[in-house]
Order: C-alpha cells, then structure tokens, then sequence
C-alpha cells in the first residue's frame, strides 16, 4: 500500500490561532482551508500522474465495467472509447514511443502538441506522463510565429499534430529532433493498437519522481507575452485530490462535457479528473456553441458539466435552453472569470453581455468603458447604460472577444478602445464588417457610392489612434513591434542589415540606439531639440539613418532627407523650404551643404554621421542616459504634429517641400497586411525616397528584416540580386524598370532567388507585356504585385491577375474620378483624375500656401494628377501622369502606354516617351529607345509602332533613385540636340 501523508497546512495543526469560520491564522496572517485534509502520496515516493490516476480509477470502477463504461465520447460524431479500450492503447502508445518508429522516447524529454480536441489525446496525455515524456499542447489556431516562439519555450524534442495543424509547424528548429507524427494517420492508429502492447499503466518502466515535469501549458498572452507554465506530476497528484465530493462517485453515471480545449489547463485537469473517477467525459470536438453543448447534455444524460460564465450568462438569458432536456444535470463547475448577476434570468440589463475596460483620462486617469453586446433586437442606448456602475464610456459590439475557453481578451479590448475612430468604428471592427455611411448605396464590387459618387475601400480596417489621442509615429511603430516581435527574439532577429558590408543591427541594438540618440539630441551640443523643430538629413543609405529617423520622431522633430546627389543649388533651396535648425550629413556629402544658409537661417549646425562623435550619441552609458534623461521634459507630440518633410522629385516642375504628419505615417502603416512568419525585405530605394522611408517605418512596426541597399553607386541589378541570394529575401518593393531588366537580364540566371516570395511593384504602371514575361521566365513564380504607395494594392497573387491595374483601395482611403474637362465625378469604367482623402494624405507643401491651396479643394481632396479609372470590381487603374500626357492635335496621348509598347519588342531593353513640339499637331511623342547589345534596330523600324514621329537611340534612359523617369532631363536634351525627323 502506498505510503500516504497529510498536507502540513492542515488548520488542526494549531487550531486556537486559526478562525474557524475564515481559516486565518493571526499568527502567520495566513488563510488555511478549514475543508477535512486529503491524503496524497508522499513527495518522495517514486509515482506518475498517470499512475495515480489508475490507481484511483481501480477504487472508482471495477474490471468488469471497464468494457461497458465508456471512458471518452467524441460529442460530434458519437465515438465512445471504453476503458478498456482506453487502458490497452495508453499502453500499447507508451510502448511504441518508447520503441517504435526509433524515437526512444523517456524521461525529461518534452512533447509538443498541436491538435484539436479528438479521442486520441487523452490517450496521448496518459502514455507520456507513464514515460515521464513532458506534454506541451498549443492551440491549433495559433500562427506559425506564435507556435515557433512555444517551441522554442518548450524545448520540445517531437511534436504531434494533425494533417491540417503539420503545416503550421516550423520547418527547422534546433529542439525538434524527432520527425512529427500525425495523430491522424493509420501509422499513429496502429501504435495505439499494437498487440505487442502491455496493456495498463504497467507499460512505463521509467521511474518518474512527482518533481519530475508533467505538462508545460501556456498562459492566453491576454495581457502580454505567452508565458510556458510548469507543472510537475505532484502538481497534477494534488489536482486529482481536489475530486467531486462522495455523492457525485455514487451516480450511476456522471459525465464530463469540456466546452474547453483540451490544450487548455482546464480541459487537461477534467480529462485527467473524468479518468481518475472512471467518469464519462463527453469532449465537445466541433467549435464551441451552446446548443451544441445543451444537445450533448440532453443526449449523453450529462450529471455535472464545466464551464466558462459567458455560457452561464448565454444560459440564463437565451430562450434556448427550453428546447432541450436538462433534467439530468445536477452540477454545474465554474471557472476562469468571476459569475457576474448578469447570469440570473431576472437581470435588469437590455442586454447579456458586458466587460468594463479602464480608459485613459486625463483629469481621473482612468475611467470605466463598457463594451456591450445587447439582446437581439434591443434599442438600448448609450445614455441607459453609463448610470450603471458609473460607466462613462460605451461601445456596442457585436461580440465580447474571448479565447477559446471564454476567457475575456482585455488587451485586445484596450487597444480597440485606444486606437479606434470611435465606437462605432469599433463595432464594425469586432464584427468584422466595413464600417460605410449607407450600404444599400454602395456597390459591393466596386465600393462606388451611387449617392456621393464615392469610392470607398472594400478592404478590412485596421483599427488607427483616435485622431486627438498624443502618439508619435515612432511609439505607434513600436507598439506594433511588441505585437510582431516577442521581447526574446529581440537579440537574435535582425531589424536592419547592410547589404554591401553585411552589418547588422539586432532589435534590441537598433531600440536600444534610438533611446541613446533621443536623449543626446534633447541635451548635447546645447541642441535642446525638441517638438517643432526640423532636422535636414543629406546622407546616402547607411543603418544609422532609420535609428535617426525614429530618434526624431520620438522628440517631435520633422526629419527632412535630401537626395545626397543633388547640387549645392538645389540643397540650398530644399533647407530654404524646410528652414531646420540642425543638419546631419555623411563626411563625403558635408561639403555641399551652404556655409551661410538661406534667410531667415542665421546657422545650421551639423553633425556628422559617420563621425566618432554620433556614435558615442547613439551609445550612451547608464550613467550618461541617467543624467540626459533627468533634464529635457518629453512634449506631448500631437498626430497633427509634421513628422517628415520630403521633396517632390522635380521630375515636371520646381521642387516642392511635402509635409506629412505622425497621423499620416500611422495610417500608412495600416494599409501593410500582416504576414506569417519571418519576413526579410530589400529595400531597393534609397532612403531620403518617400517609398523608402515608408518602408523603413513598416518594417520595424511589422517586426521584419531590412535588408538595406547601401552602395553609393547608381541601382545595381547585379548587386540587388546578389543581396537577394545572400540574405534569403522574401520580399521586395521594385520599379517597373527592375521588373522588366529581371525579365531580360541573362544575369538573373546566375543567382538562386528561391527565397523569394513576393515583389511589390510600384511607382508607375506596370505593362501586361513585362509582366507575362517576368512571369514566363519565372515559371515556378513568384507573387508580382502591381502597386500605387498609398491609395491602392494587390494583396495577392489572385488580384494580380488583373494586368495594368495597381490593385483595389487600402483602407482608410477614399477616391473620386473627376472629369478633366467637365469637372464631374466619374462612375465605374469612366476616366479621370483621382482625388484621394484619407488618414495617409499630406499637409500640405511647407512654405508654398499657392501650390497647398490648388492641391486640395474645398472639401480636402488631394488631387493626384494621375488619369485612371475603377473597374466594377473596384480595381483601379492609372492611365499617366496628366502633365505627362502629349497633347497630340485634339488627343491626349499617355507616354506610358507607348512605352508598354515599345519594351514588348525582343530587341528594345528600354524606353522613354516624351512630348516634342510641332507646329501643326501641337506636340508629337518622341522616343528615346535602349537597343538589346549587338542589335541593328532602326528608326524606321521603330517610329510607325503606335505612330511615333520622332526617335533617338540612348545607352540608358535616365531615371530617378526610385525608378521614376527624369523626363525634363529627356526634354531638354531633345530640344538641345534633336534626333533626325521621320
């Protein structure tokens, strides 16, 4: 007989200082359970929680009922497993891990699970706590990342999963030595029914200590990271001693439905409970739903049941529960949150569910906000609700979120309540639904609204910060990061990597730097930077540009990058435009900046950052941080606040300052999806570009690799293919011109691009003719998304289907068509300029109220100057630039689709049109043409293609840093030597 011991704590022990009604102890201010003390195993006694659990199973249940009660009922499809069913495959499995398949499974190894609810997991659970094997369950729903970090938590050695879940599974792991076996598969199947089997707990022979680990399970990560719990076998012991009291052992049948997961502590302890007591357990294996759960309890004759409150609370107020039976159910076991009164059928609330959420305040610090899910059919308003408790914020929504056991999300809550519009923003959000003005006048195609000849996006919004709410750009990014990125990946995952020296700078290093530079900037050199101040940034790409970037944004500082190319002139006229009060340049471009700035500059300083000096900025001890932190006082930054000034590339006319906000920065960010897994982008644009510095701020919100391209040259396709192969990129945001030179270019060949996935093609239409052909010589195919920056995008391959078009609305953005001539919104299929409005739209242009004022009209749409049109199924298309467009007789004539054209011939590389002028037609398109080497093409043969008049053979077509065509450079170079006439 097993030696048996009472716990220490028993009350008996000295029961003159100990309430007999409260269980506390003056003495030691401790409360002890006035319940009668439970015998368990001595703590040293060698003993499994399976074994434990067997051994009470014999007290519950004799042998001659083990092949009658049924030990596990599958609820969705009726499957029962006898005990003694269930005995013999515990056994047999337990033998065939510790022998089959090679895998030797024993003590202190762990295993990881990841499988839905299913009769074979209890008799998973129960061979390996007889091994002394460690399980470790996941939810199945988890992402690939979320089960990657688990894994690494858990250090298992072997996981067990299912066909649908394997693929979720990362595919190398250090700690995953063992091949995975499928629960689901005729190979698990048959070691569960070996007739070499040792039937019963018999089968482990490992001498398994109650210190010994049983299960690692993992906290829900509703208030932060997900947390690997530990649990012994004494853990597990202690938990079988807590049983249903002795009426309950003398039912004829009680059973067990777990309306929870069996990866939940929960379900593990009522699975381990229902085998110690030979109950029945009913396992709910569809989704969780009430008349699901009320129909097991009528059919199974269900004696006491677990479950989460928001059951109770659906219980007590759902007219359901009348259809079905209940009669048989006599206890009902609470858990995971408090029962509110909301359970009770005679509540005085018009609604059955609610959780009260603190909102940040100014004069209270927080106050109570209320979600709340009202009955159907309710009118109950916001103004009935507050007086209750004292709410005094509400939000009607759809659903409470809730983990799969009923366990209330709250953090996903807070930021909903943080970061949403407004209430009703935040219902269409939980209900998963586009919030729009009037559906029925919204066309669900193309998202055309008939009423304000509208267009609004059809994509689901993400939720942005309540315009009033103070964040910057930089702490909306690394509030996004925390999402993305766990804190102990922080060290090993590269933020940003340089792409010709192989440098790089870890999460932790690039945060812990952009602290450093914040608190140097607001005290060193006497700067005293601060909000409203505006920093000129004259640097080729390096990796201390982005933790300069997020420095800034941090104080409040407008950053304002130049293209380090540029001449002292046109430098000048640029800080002339943004007027900062501190400049930061590399030793090789400091030159060019102007030794007596523009009025109304007195000074510009400058800091040098390649220099020892910035370096030390960005490295600041304790001490030094200590002391610069305790000086400056951090100003609240205002969403409005401008948070980057850059400059329009000049390609049609004089360049203009663009003023964008922290407001415009976090929306962008929202137009990214998130994706699975590890992401590493290149970075192909420099980073003084708008699609550069964009980028640079999604990649750290989104937690990816940026893979930096820093040669000071010009673009390189060779070096970007090679920095491709190098660092196994995934993705890549290119120009039309990079997508055709990859379509053409025999260097392509000798590179392996297998890493990459996607490539975000953007700045300019992209031809039917270059995109089958990249796609031709990439057979195996990569996903080409065809993309505009901000008001629209492919999401996937799919979408990308549609030749010509830059993709379907983000969201957050609306647009309108207007008529170029007749001023009239256009409805689908018809061409005009887009007007855009939306969260990402600039400020204006800094210091030019001429060109902000023609920019926007009275309403504040943003007129692009880009000629398109939507489809009815809302994909939008861009046609040219209209001061682009050749004005050829009464006609307009889009460049771009003459050089469609002209780059679908084998032997022409690349091309430019412009418009020439002629005394008859006004202006002629002309050609400037880039000849395959070695090929004889003439202009003859070239000019009757789309009635070109004019041609000029070029070695290289200019263009800017982010592919866009220089066309006044093209111009003037045609007005100063014109090539022959045709």
């Amino acid at each position: 007989m097993a030696e048996t011991v009472l716990p220490k704590s028993s009350p008996s022990s000295n029961s003159s200082s100990i309430d007999p009604n409260s269980g506390f102890c003056s003495e030691t201010k401790i409360f002890h359970s006035l319940r009668p003390p439970i015998a368990l195993p001595s703590p040293h006694l060698s003993i499994n929680a399976a074994d434990h659990a067997f051994s009470l199973l014999r007290q519950s249940l004799s042998d001659s009922l083990h092949t009658t009660t049924a030990a596990f009922i599958d609820s969705a499809t009726a499957r029962r497993l006898s005990y003694a069913d269930f005995l013999r495959r515990v056994g047999s499995l337990s033998s065939a891990l510790q022998s089959g398949l090679g895998l030797g499974l024993s003590k202190g190894d762990t295993a990881f699970v990841l499988s839905p609810t299913c009769l074979e997991i209890p008799i998973l659970y129960f061979s390996l706590l007889s091994l002394g094997v460690a399980f470790c369950p996941a939810n199945p729903l988890s992402t690939p990342a979320e089960i990657s970090r688990l894994i690494q938590i858990s250090k298992s050695c072997i996981a067990f999963a299912t066909k649908a879940t394997a693929p979720n599974l990362p595919t190398s792991t250090t700690s995953l030595r063992h091949p995975t076996v499928l629960i689901d598969s005729d190979e698990f199947h048959s070691m569960m029914t070996a007739e070499a089997g040792v039937v019963g707990p018999a089968a482990a022979a490992a001498a398994v200590d109650q210190g010994d680990t049983a299960a690692i399970l993992f906290s829900s990560g509703t208030t932060g990271p997900m947390k690997g719990v530990e649990l012994t076998h004494r853990n597990l012991i202690a938990t079988l001693s807590m049983l249903p009291p002795k009426r309950m052992r003398e039912e004829n049948a009680h059973l067990l439905p777990v309306p929870v997961a069996l990866f939940h502590t929960s379900g593990v302890m009522w699975c381990l409970i229902g085998a110690a007591k030979g109950a029945t357990t009913v396992l709910m294996t569809g989704r969780l739903d009430l008349e699901e759960m009320l129909k097991a309890v009528e059919e199974y004759g269900v004696t006491s049941i677990s479950m989460v409150p928001p059951l109770g609370v659906a219980m007590a107020t759902q007219g359901v529960v009348e259809k079905y039976n209940l009669s048989s159910l006599r206890t009902v076991v609470y858990g995971g949150a408090p029962l509110g009164r909301t359970c009770r059928r005679d509540s005085p609330l018009d609604f059955h569910t609610c959780y009260y959420s603190r909102y940040p305040d100014e004069e209270a610090g927080q106050i109570p906000m209320a979600f709340v899910v009202r009955k159907s059919g309710s009118a109950i308003s916001e103004a009935q609700v507050p007086p209750f408790k004292k709410v005094r914020r509400v939000a009607f929504i759809g659903s409470i979120p809730k983990t799969p056991t009923g366990k209330t999300l709250r953090k996903e809550l807070r930021d909903f309540a943080l970061t949403a519009y407004s209430e009703q923003q935040i219902e269409a959000l939980m209900a998963e639904t586009i919030p729009r003005k009037s559906t029925s006048s919204i066309d669900p195609n193309s998202g055309f609204c008939s009423e304000t000849n509208i267009y609004h996006s059809l994509r689901p919004r993400d939720a942005l910060p309540p315009p009033h709410l103070p964040i910057s750009a930089a702490d909306h990014a690394f509030s996004l990061l925390r999402q993305s990125l766990s804190d102990s990946l922080h060290t090993t995952t590269a933020a940003f990597i340089d792409s010709t020296t192989a440098r790089r700078l870890s999460y932790s290093d690039f945060l812990r730097r952009v602290g450093s530079l914040s608190s140097a900037l607001q005290s060193r050199l006497g700067l005293g930077l601060s909000k409203g101040d505006t920093a000129f940034v004259l640097s080729p790409t390096c990796l201390e540009i982005p933790i300069l970037y997020f420095s800034l944004l941090s104080l409040g500082v407008a950053f304002s990058p130049a293209n380090p190319l540029s001449t002292p002139a046109e430098i000048s006229r640029q800080i002339q435009i943004s007027k900062p009060s501190v400049a930061f340049a590399a030793k090789a471009t400091a030159h060019k900046l102007p030794r007596t700035p523009p009025p109304p500059l007195l000074s510009l300083a400058t800091i040098l950052i390649d220099s020892d000096y910035f370096n030390s900025m960005m490295t600041l001890s304790d001490s030094d941080l200590s002391s610069a932190s305790s000086n400056p006082i951090q100003s609240r930054i205002s969403q409005s606040d401008t948070a980057a000034i850059l400059y329009s590339s000049g390609t049609t006319g004089r360049v203009k300052g663009v003023e964008l906000t922290h407001g415009n920065m976090i929306a962008g960010i929202s137009t990214w999806p998130r994706r699975r897994g590890r992401e590493v982008v290149l970075i192909t644009t420099p980073l003084f570009h708008t699609y550069g510095v964009a980028m640079c701020v999604k990649a750290v919100a989104m937690g990816e690799t940026a893979v930096l391209m820093t040669s000071t040259k010009r673009f390189d396709l060779e070096l970007m293919l090679k920095a491709v192969e190098d660092y196994r990129v995934t993705w890549m945001p290119v120009s039309p011109p990079i997508v055709v030179a990859m379509a053409k270019a025999e260097a392509v060949e000798r590179y392996d691009l297998s890493s990459l996935r996607e490539m975000l093609c953007g700045g300019a239409p992209l031809g039917k003719d270059a995109s089958e052909r990249f796609k031709a010589r990439f057979p195996h195919g990569y996903g080409l998304t065809e993309s505009a920056v901000s008001p629209a995008r492919m999401l996937d391959a799919e979408e990308a289907k549609r030749h010509g078009s830059v993709g379907r609305l983000n969201p957050h953005i609306d647009v309108k068509v207007i008529d170029t001539v007749t001023g009239m919104a256009q409805s689908p299929g018809r061409r005009g300029e887009l007007w855009i409005r939306g969260g990402g739209t600039m400020k204006g242009y800094v210091g030019d109220e001429e060109a902000t004022a023609s920019a926007f009209d009275d309403e504040g749409w943003l007129k692009t100057g880009d000629l398109g049109y939507i489809d009815r199924d809302g994909f939008v298309y861009i046609i040219d630039r209209l001061k682009e467009l050749i004005k050829y007789n009464s006609y307009q004539v889009p460049p771009a689709e003459l050089e469609h054209q002209l780059q679908s011939h084998p032997e022409i590389v690349d091309s430019a049109v412009i418009p020439y002028p002629d005394e008859d037609a006004g202006e002629i398109p002309m050609a400037f043409v880039v000849r395959k080497p070695g090929s004889t093409l003439n202009e003859a043969q070239v000019a009757p293609h789309k009635k070109l008049r004019r041609v000029s053979f070029c070695s290289t077509i200019p263009k800017s840093a982010a592919g866009k065509i220089l066309r006044r450079e093209l111009i003037e170079h045609a007005l100063s030597s014109p090539s022959p006439k045709l």
